[in-house]
């Protein structure tokens, strides 16, 4: 290789190559060259043309077909229906002495640019136009040159490499006239090939990049109101030309979305702009500015807009605009004593205040009496008899007052409820939940509509719910619901209703989860405890598609405040999904238990329920219980 190279120098001594310059071609035509040897060089001594051959500028020999042997001295290189490249050709003596390189461009006459444009950035000091060169194996070389009507003289700018693109572009500063509306230019673009003469007329004012001055204001401030203002620069008081504004808002509720905001209204006075801001979303919140011009004209692209301007202003705040949200049976009346009212709480931006939001409270007893009280909340619970019609109004509350309107939970007496639903399953596959219940045996004809509740969760209980309740009405004769996308770990309720009657809330004995797709038991029920032996039975309305078994973990504790294994954990493995109970045997007498249960599939294991603890029995003792949870 570095004999090849050494040796291309010494062309005189091994051959030549014809022709005897850089080729260029248009596309299409045919590349044709020729190699001959000197056959009075010393390296071709018994040599012949058959021992040359071209290769490319990768040092790989060209095909076959494409030489052709014309005498004893000398080879000919073809390509026919060229296409655009450079290549550099090298004629080599038995595969080892080069004998000279030849470069060939393909490529074409020089074409029209298409995008030549020019922008006056501020109308202060200069223009800068820009164009794409053209893709061109045969190089073109561009002159810009431009002049005034009447014509004095053409004045050349000076063109360059546009950084971070492939565009070339001049800089009109000498010879930049302010107040003359149109610039004349000829574009001059020269090959090997040709030559191209274009002419462009731009319109300076047409193509001014407004400056903005860097600050506005905001004045008459109210909760969904205000009034923008920004000064227009003083100079383009001279220029003959309308702007264009744009005016985006952004809160902290867009999700770093601007907000475009309708410019109907825009005034101009005194150089001054004036824009009303007009039913603004979100009261007691600060709003981000941002400003930027535009020259009105047909004149197109982004960078044709000055720079932003910004300013910050936050709307007052209001008492809120509305309650919140409730569904008939929207209660759970827990063992018929403890009372669970729930609502659907607002969206903070609804709060219309910074701070000091509350739910206010008042339940109207049958008797006539009224209890206030405030909650953060989206739910209440009191200890309640259920002997008695209660009515809750609820409105949405801060510094500024309470909302005008309220909604209302109607809870009946116990003998005017409608028997509750059963629910029979709730399934969790891939992120899609259902639940299936059973109409009441009892007043099932009676039903009007269904009311399907849920919540997100992190703890064990099943009406405990880790933010906002939701909730959505179905009809009388459906009995399943399927919710996609609903969150990581899921509560369920549904109530029967008959007008505004209701059951009230039967909630789902378990979690759904479609972060594993396997629902987490609860709670575990203790039925009988012995001295060496505990009883647990467990709910399996939670279920899945891919649900197998059961593992049951378990272990002897100091006592149930601590939780600390006193020994190592055991395990029971349950492999008959449909089996829900077991009997732990062999057990420690008058010792306390930590009992798991978590399900299982053929893949992975679901998590495992809260701990429900029990002591067995002094020996001889046996202890019986009316299930209930733990």
């Amino acid at each position: 290789m570095l004999c090849s190279l050494y040796c291309v120098s010494e062309v005189s001594a091994q051959g030549w190559i014809f022709p005897q310059k850089a080729v260029y071609l248009e596309v299409n035509d045919t590349i044709r060259l020729q190699c001959t040897l000197n056959m009075h060089s010393l390296k071709a001594r018994g040599l012949n043309s058959s021992y040359l051959i071209f290769y490319n500028q990768s040092d790989n020999p060209v095909p076959r077909e494409q030489v052709k042997i014309i005498n004893s001295t000398t080879i000919e290189f073809t390509v026919d229906h060229a296409q655009p490249s450079a290549n550099a050709y090298t004629c080599k003596l038995n595969d080892t002495w080069g004998i000279a390189i030849r470069t060939v461009y393909v490529g074409h006459k020089p074409q029209e640019v298409k995008d030549f444009k020019c922008r006056a950035p501020r109308w202060k000091d200069k223009m800068v136009c820009m164009f794409t060169p053209e893709v061109n194996p045969v190089t073109v070389n561009y002159t810009l040159q431009f002049d005034f009507h009447p014509t004095t003289q053409s004045l050349t700018c000076m063109l360059k490499h546009k950084r971070k693109t492939n565009m070339k572009k001049c800089v009109i500063e000498k010879g930049y006239r302010l107040e003359d509306e149109y610039y004349y230019f000829t574009l001059t673009a020269k090959n090997e090939l040709g030559a191209l003469s274009q002419s462009f007329v731009i319109n300076h004012f047409d193509v001014v990049i407004p400056y903005i001055e860097e600050n506005c204001n905001v004045d008459a401030i109210s909760s969904d109101s205000a009034v923008l203002k920004w000064k227009k620069w003083y100079k383009y008081a001279f220029l003959n030309r309308d702007f264009i504004s744009e005016v985006k808002l952004l809160s902290i509720y867009d999700d770093n979305v601007w907000q475009n905001v309708n410019n109907e209204g825009l005034e101009l006075h005194n150089m001054e702009y004036v824009l009303p801001l007009r039913d603004l979303k979100y009261a007691a919140t600060r709003y981000d500015v941002r400003i930027r011009m535009r020259t009105n004209s047909s004149e197109q692209g982004d960078d044709m807009w000055s720079n932003y301007t910004s300013c910050l202003f936050t709307t007052l705040p209001r008492r809120p605009d509305m309650p919140p949200n409730v569904a008939v049976g929207s209660f759970e009346h827990s063992n018929e004593k403890r009372l669970f009212v729930y609502w659907r709480e607002l969206d903070k931006w609804q709060y219309n205040a910074a701070s000091g939001f509350y739910y206010e409270v008042q339940m109207h007893r049958q008797d006539g009496t009224i209890k206030t009280w405030n909650e953060t909340i989206g739910m209440i619970a009191e200890e309640l008899s259920p002997d008695m019609d209660y009515s809750f109004r609820i409105r949405s509350a801060n510094t500024e007052g309470t909302s005008e309107n309220s909604s209302v939970v109607f809870v009946p007496s116990q003998r005017h409820r409608l028997a509750k639903p059963t629910i029979e399953k709730l399934l969790s596959d891939s992120g899609e939940f259902t639940l299936s219940w059973k109409p009441p045996s009892r007043d099932a004809s009676s039903i009007t509509s269904y009311t399907v509740f849920w919540c997100k969760t992190n703890s064990n209980s099943p009406n405990d719910c880790k933010g906002s309740i939701n909730f959505t009405t179905v009809p009388s004769n459906q009995t399943t619901f399927v919710l996609c996308n609903g969150g990581v770990a899921l509560n369920f309720a549904v109530s029967a209703n008959a007008d505004q009657h209701s059951s009230g809330m039967i909630w789902a004995a378990c979690t759904a989860t479609h972060k594993t797709d396997i629902g987490k038991l609860k709670p575990i029920l203790i039925t009988e405890t012995a001295s060496s032996s505990i009883h647990l039975q467990w709910n399996t309305e939670c279920g899945d598609v891919v649900h197998t078994g059961y593992m049951i973990f378990y272990c002897n504790i100091n006592e149930p405040r601590m939780q600390d294994c006193k020994e190592p954990e055991l395990s029971i493995n349950v492999t008959n999904k449909n089996q829900h109970s077991y009997l732990l045997e062999n057990l420690k007498s008058y010792a306390t238990y930590k009992i798991e249960i978590a399900m299982y599939s053929e893949t992975h294991i679901g998590p495992r329920s809260e701990p429900a603890f029990s002591t067995t029995r002094e020996s001889g003792e046996l202890q019986k219980f009316v299930a209930k949870p733990q």
